[in-house]
C-alpha cells in the first residue's frame, strides 16, 4: 500500500493521493451522508445540530486514534459578534497527528462544519458546503495515522465559518 505520509513533502500526484485515499472513500461517503443529514438540522452554529456534528467530527477522530489539540480536549470554544451585534458562540474542534521530523514545521489543513442550517423552507443540508469537507479532512486523518507524516499535521474542523469566517480568525488568534 501507499504510504500517504510520503506524499506530503514533496507533494505526490493526484493519482498517487487517490491511491492513497481510495481505501477511504465508503467512509467518506458515509460521513457525507450522516453530516447532511435531516437529523443535524443543517448545522447552524449554537444549534443542536451544530452540537450533534461535532460529536460525531469527535467521535470519528477518536476511532482513528488522532489526537487532541489542546490538553484533554479537541473543542475550542470561543465569543463572536453576530449580525444583530448580539455575541453568540462558536466551537472549533482541532484536532493533531504528530510528524516524525523534529523541524518544528506544522501543515495546518481545516474545513468548517457548520452551514446555515433552517429556516421556513426547509433545512440546508449543506453536502457540498461542507460536510464533504469535513469527509475529507477524515479522510486525511485516517490516511495519516497510518503512517505518521514528516511534518506535524493539524487538523482544524472550524465553526462558524458560514457567517463571517470566526472560526478561521479565532483559529490564528
Amino acid at each position: 500500500a501507499l504510504a500517504c505520509a510520503n506524499l506530503m513533502d514533496p507533494p505526490g500526484t493526484g493519482d498517487q493521493w487517490r491511491a492513497c485515499i481510495e481505501p477511504h472513500f465508503a467512509q467518506a461517503m458515509t460521513d457525507v451522508e450522516i453530516l447532511s443529514a435531516d437529523d443535524m438540522e443543517g448545522r447552524a452554529p449554537s444549534t443542536p445540530g451544530s452540537a450533534k456534528a461535532r460529536t460525531y467530527i469527535i467521535e470519528r477522530l477518536t476511532a482513528l486514534g488522532v489526537a487532541p489539540f489542546f490538553p484533554h480536549s479537541y473543542v475550542h470554544t470561543f465569543e463572536y459578534e453576530g449580525d444583530n451585534d448580539d455575541d453568540l458562540e462558536g466551537t472549533n474542534v482541532v484536532a493533531v497527528i504528530p510528524g516524525t521530523a523534529s523541524d518544528g514545521k506544522i501543515i495546518v489543513v481545516t474545513a468548517h462544519y457548520d452551514h446555515l442550517g433552517t429556516d421556513r423552507r426547509g433545512i440546508f443540508n449543506g453536502a457540498d458546503d461542507n460536510a464533504s469537507g469535513v469527509a475529507a479532512l477524515l479522510v486525511l486523518a485516517a490516511a495519516l495515522t497510518a503512517e505518521a507524516p514528516s511534518h506535524t499535521v493539524i487538523l482544524a474542523f472550524t465553526d462558524p465559518e458560514e457567517v463571517g469566517y470566526n472560526g478561521s480568525a479565532e483559529l490564528v488568534d
